[in-house]
């Protein structure tokens, strides 16, 4: 059974709506894409690489949209933003955008590494004819291939963004113009957790 993460922090089945719709929408896209590609006018060539790179819009759309549903509520409630000090400032609803936007990114760069580069680097192999020859290094290369590709490819994509963003506070409500830190100095940037 999946189980999903709800926005107050407990736990609840996957017949919670917003997991629901990341599901519906990650499979149509899917199936979708790969009907999409069985009618297409192309060699049976073309149609089979294509449909080796069906699964990444399809993750990624699913991800994306997941974090979506369940973040929503920061759009019209804000997030906490803090000074360089860590005292926090109050909530803001343009932070909030900016962190679901770069979440949103992250979310679609996250599977590229391991969507996209394995089945790239397996066509190529196949076409050198590698496992023509020895057939039962096709898993334990792919597995590796698969197993690099996470290796190397998560923490970039989760790096793209750093954790702690930052804001010019001129980017932020009006609230927030013209605070002070404890120095008595113009606070000018504000920083905020981004989330995952």
């Amino acid at each position: 059974v999946c189980v999903c993460a709800c926005v107050c922090g407990c736990q609840s089945l996957c017949f919670h709506s917003k997991c629901n719709s990341a599901l519906v929408g990650s499979v149509s896209i899917a199936v979708g894409l790969n009907e999409a590609v069985k009618r297409a006018s192309l060699s049976h060539t073309a149609r089979a690489v294509l449909s080796r790179f069906v699964p990444y819009p399809a993750v990624a759309s699913a991800s994306t949209a997941n974090m979506l549903l369940m973040r929503r509520t920061e759009l019209s409630t804000g997030i906490h933003v803090h000074d360089a000090e860590g005292n926090v400032l109050g909530t803001s609803q343009a932070a909030a955008r900016e962190a679901i936007k770069q979440t949103a990114i992250t979310r679609v760069v996250l599977p590229f590494p391991l969507l996209v580069f394995p089945p790239l680097i397996m066509m190529t192999l196949d076409k050198l004819r590698l496992f023509s020859a020895a057939p039962r290094l096709r898993m334990p290369i792919e597995a590796a291939v698969c197993a690099t590709a996470f290796v190397f490819g998560l923490p970039f994509a989760l790096a793209v963004f750093e954790q702690e963003a930052t804001l010019p506070v001129t980017a932020l409500e009006p609230a927030f113009q013209g605070l002070r830190d404890s120095n008595g100095q113009e606070i000018k940037t504000v920083f905020f957790n981004k989330g995952l």
